[in-house]
């Protein structure tokens, strides 16, 4: 058996350029969860018209594009928009397409992601098709941020009930109290068992009460 080529890994979305092709149902849910954690996104839909785009943004005939009237504080407004096809935003706006760090098709047509992927391949970028989670090198997980901790499961790409039922029964788990406790005594404790090169191993059998103990001596 192949071993898995998975490696998950933390972005730091603030320092991301996202572009996004196709603003359907899934390219509006795409984009609007990399600008939550900070990205900044370009959005690419030939349909992204003042007819066609929810009251998100007016068409700029001069521009060939986008621009958001969004109400003020609303993530979209800094949304980027170019109301064209891909294949003409590649050859019309190559140096757009050049800055950016993680590239989403999802798009109704196969040709057209199948375009972007190759693309995407030639400029060795980072890319998701939607219809075909075989084809990128990514797809997003499901995640939780708590107070110490980011939680993440995934279906690998195949199931997002799988990941789903993952997810709900680890939220379960850091409902209990002892569990709560037991992050919080680890991440307080971490600057002195780093220091001293203790290994997790080391304490993993301690309660909570002698865990608590460690570095007041």
């Amino acid at each position: 058996m192949n071993p898995n080529p998975l490696k998950p890994i933390l972005l730091n979305s603030a320092a991301l350029n996202v572009l996004i092709i196709g603003y359907g149902k899934v390219g509006k849910r795409k984009a609007k969860a990399y600008a939550d954690a900070g990205a900044k996104i370009t959005v690419v839909d030939p349909n992204t018209s003042a007819n066609q785009m929810d009251d998100e943004c007016h068409y700029n005939a001069r521009q060939n594009d986008c621009i958001s009237t969004a109400p003020d504080g609303d993530i979209r407004r800094s949304f980027i928009f170019y109301s064209m096809p891909f294949d003409v935003f590649i050859q019309s706006e190559a140096a757009v397409f050049a800055k950016q760090h993680l590239v989403i098709a999802c798009t109704n047509d196969t040709a057209a992601n199948q375009l972007v992927q190759e693309h995407c391949l030639r400029s060795a970028k980072l890319f998701n098709r939607s219809d075909d989670h075989t084809a990128g090198q990514f797809f997003d997980m499901m995640y939780q941020n708590e107070a110490h901790c980011t939680i993440g499961v995934s279906g690998n790409g195949e199931s997002p009930y799988v990941a789903k039922y993952l997810f709900n029964q680890i939220g379960a788990l850091l409902t209990k109290s002892t569990v709560i406790e037991r992050i919080r005594l680890l991440a307080a404790k971490t600057p002195y068992l780093k220091a001293r090169h203790i290994p997790y191993e080391s304490i993993a059998h301690l309660d909570q009460i002698s865990l608590e103990k460690i570095g007041d001596e």
